[in-house]
């Protein structure tokens, strides 16, 4: 109960934020990013790792630019700092109910494919909306 709490603190604080000039919805990444946050300053380590590439592509796939893109990974990262910062000033909650809340986030049964689609627990796919960029690797000169 706490945890949504504080999750909705972190939500109303940055509702003023919610939407950009081009009207791209930023309450999945406000929400993403909430949950990393409170997740990072519990060191919740691997588990986080997981989520991060998880939560990374469903805003990628979200977006129909990279400009878009680019505000979605902001918003997401400024909400994980104010998460952060709320933990370590208010300690809304224990760390060990957030990290237990958080590993049995419905996220960690989502698949990420190479392609970049997401398939999500109930079946659903999300595709990307542009062409996915290929990784560089890196290589022994």
């Amino acid at each position: 109960m706490r945890i949504v709490l504080m999750l909705s603190v972190l939500m109303l604080s940055m509702s003023a934020f919610a939407q950009n000039e081009s009207g791209l919805d930023l309450s999945l990444a406000n929400q993403l990013g909430s949950a990393a946050g409170a997740a990072y300053a519990c060191k919740a380590g691997k588990r986080l790792e997981d989520y991060e590439v998880i939560a990374s592509r469903l805003l990628a796939n979200l977006a129909a630019t990279d400009a878009d893109e680019r505000t979605l990974n902001e918003t997401y990262v400024e909400a994980k700092v104010q998460a952060i910062k709320l933990h370590k000033s208010k300690h809304p909650m224990a760390c060990k109910e957030i990290l237990q809340r958080f590993k049995a986030m419905r996220i960690f049964k989502f698949v990420v494919y190479a392609d970049g689609s997401v398939r999500m627990d109930d079946g659903t796919m999300s595709h990307p909306q542009r062409p996915v960029k290929k990784l560089s690797q890196n290589q022994k000169r």
